[in-house]
């Protein structure tokens, strides 16, 4: 009875979706899905996570606990606005709520954002808006464990009046770039940083002076040092709104002068921009804008640190409708980039979703549109990450109702480590003792093996260079400090950086 059941099992396990899409490059390309078939959907069931009235929405990932946390404000028309925050510990199937962690008793609290730092410290940041008029961005630190001995940080002040901010994070430092309202009624950009084990945000400076009227700065931080803010500008180019990008390649101490993202775009009216560099290869950047008063949507992408950018073409899940509110979100670990905005269809809106890896930086995939329910016309939809999965954050309307998804049915392992790009199997798949892990290489090349266990933890990995043709790798049951992992199903996954496939395995 026993190996009946692993036999029925492994035949299961070995039902491995097979996808991979690549789209056309140009100038002015419209970017559709495949509409000969549908789609494969890998999206599960929307988890709501709260039916209060939403303010604004964040989700960040401790890549060491495998824990997400959802930061959201609500909105009490100005008066007694409250930050909370909710906690989930299975992929996203479940949520606990933490608690209030910000309440601003005199006027609003607006574009809240959270950040985990690779210590596991969560950051909770919102801009406080007071009845005196002003503008002060704050931030609540605290560990994973407990609320206990939070911090309270000040990056900016009363004087610095500040109109909107974005921030990110990575190797240990924190990136905030904000727009403020100067004496002389200019809106000027404005950057500064802070380590995660300090309380003084240093390196606080101008970045430029006399952006875009409204302008909302978005900044994204790789390894390395390396830090990018984007930004709409109108002084330069005589008149024509234009996205610029001011970089760093040392945590902030240097910012060089701006460069441009986008080149002439008279007659676009551009708007609602964020930007992500790849954490693994910080030189890939991807911009994403708004044409033409909320009715296109699509991005740019650089591959030497924004010295120079190439447009890609706009993005439409659904032809014929409005794209708007996009945002893009690079995994911390892996490097691909999640991508999410609202695409409407029939005056309804919806949350679209794709990612792209970064080893084909232009190539679309998934292009799909994933929302089981209404969304609103109001708030982005929030694109990021889990341990291995893709994931949304979105605003359902009527009420606005916080949810939550992630790629490949919150199973906690991404189904495009399923992709198949060149044959692996494991023998045998069902084991006891040790499986070879087989692939079939077409040239020379580094390959990493990796092994996950079902929350999306990376449990063991090996990396060597190895030949064209058939190759393997043994594993014996044992993460990678050499103890003996518990029975149950795995997933491994092969990276040739070129091609990624992978498969499925029982230990017993």
């Amino acid at each position: 009875m026993k190996k009946l059941l692993f036999s029925v099992i492994l035949m299961m396990c070995m039902l491995i979706a097979v996808f991979a899409q690549d789209v056309p490059e140009g100038l002015y390309n419209e970017i559709t899905p495949e509409l000969s078939a549908p789609p494969q959907h890998k999206w599960g069931d929307d988890i709501l996570i709260t039916n209060q009235n939403i303010g604004g929405m964040d989700f960040a990932t401790d890549y060491n606990s495998g824990s997400i946390y959802a930061y959201q404000n609500t909105s009490h028309n100005s008066t007694s606005d409250t930050c909370f925050l909710y906690k989930s510990a299975d992929n996203g199937l479940t949520w606990t709520k933490i608690g209030g962690i910000q309440l601003n008793e005199n006027g609003d609290i607006s574009d809240p954002e959270i950040i985990i730092t690779d210590a596991g410290k969560v950051a909770c940041v919102s801009l406080n808006i007071e009845t005196t008029g002003e503008r002060v961005i704050r931030m609540r630190e605290f560990t994973d464990t407990t609320l206990m001995a939070s911090i309270w940080e000040y990056p900016t002040t009363a004087a610095d009046t500040v109109i909107d901010y974005d921030i990110d994070y990575s190797d240990g430092y924190y990136y905030l770039t904000y727009t403020v309202y100067d004496a002389s009624g200019y809106w000027d950009i404005c950057g500064v940083t802070c380590h995660e084990d300090s309380n003084t945000w240093t390196n606080h400076t101008n970045l430029f002076d006399n952006a875009f009227a409204g302008a909302e700065p978005r900044i994204s931080a790789g390894t390395g040092g390396y830090g990018y803010i984007a930004f709409i500008e109108n002084r330069l180019t005589a008149g024509v709104k234009n996205i610029r990008c001011k970089r760093t390649y040392n945590y902030g101490d240097l910012w060089i002068g701006s460069v441009p993202i986008t080149t002439d775009l008279s007659g676009q009216d551009i708007s609602d921009i964020d930007i992500a560099c790849s954490k693994l290869q910080p030189e890939i950047v991807w911009t994403t804008v708004q044409f033409n008063d909320f009715s296109t949507w699509g991005y740019y992408l650089s591959t030497d640190a924004c010295s120079t950018s190439n447009y890609e073409g706009v993005i439409a899940a659904e032809s014929g409708y409005e794209e708007s509110y996009g945002t893009v979100e690079s995994h911390p670990v892996y490097g691909w980039a999640t991508f999410a905005f609202k695409s409407d269809s029939a005056s309804n809106h919806n949350v679209a979703f794709f990612y792209i890896d970064e080893s084909a930086p232009a190539n679309v995939r998934e292009l799909q549109i994933i929302n089981d329910h209404l969304a609103t016309g109001t708030y982005r939809p929030v694109a990021g990450n889990i341990m291995l999965n893709s994931a949304i954050m979105y605003a359902g309307w009527g009420p606005t109702n916080l949810y939550f998804d992630t790629y490949a049915n919150n199973l906690g392992i991404d189904e495009r480590i399923a992709v198949n790009d060149f044959n692996v199997y494991a023998s045998p798949a069902v084991f006891h003792d040790e499986t070879d892990i087989f692939f079939v290489m077409n040239d020379n090349s580094n390959v990493t093996v990796e092994i996950f266990n079902t929350l999306g933890q990376r449990v063991w990995s090996y990396s060597s260079y190895f030949a064209k043709g058939i190759n393997s790798v043994k594993w014996s049951g044992a993460d990678s400090r050499g103890s003996n992992v518990p029975e149950g199903l795995y997933f491994f996954r092969v990276n040739s950086g070129s091609a990624i496939s992978s498969g499925k395995i029982i230990l017993f």
